[in-house]
């Protein structure tokens, strides 16, 4: 059985389209220069705006320390829109089933 494992390197030095790589299990035991990388396009240009309720709980969560201080600069900064509604994941099929 070949498993894939994909890499994307969102480090602060790489360009708005990022590099990604694939590379089979095999291809790792036995590293070899590899030409199969798929170039992202940019999405967004800007960073999609929360609810205010979502990000006064995530300020809540810097207050109280559970969220590392060197964070609490790029959550005060998230864009709020005041018609942007919470949505909550799909349950996934584990979850619905647990219910019962």
């Amino acid at each position: 059985m070949s498993e894939t494992f994909l890499h994307i390197d969102v480090s602060k030095n790489t360009e708005p389209s990022q590099r990604l790589s694939t590379r089979s299990k095999k291809r790792m035991e036995n590293p070899t220069p590899q030409n199969n990388s798929i170039t992202l396009k940019q999405l967004y240009l800007n960073p999609l705006p929360i609810s205010e309720a979502k990000k006064r709980d995530l300020l809540s969560l810097c207050t109280k320390k559970i969220i590392p201080e060197e964070y609490h600069g790029w959550y005060s900064s998230l864009p709020t829109a005041t018609n942007e509604a919470d949505r909550l994941p799909e349950a996934s099929v584990d979850e619905e089933s647990s219910e019962d």
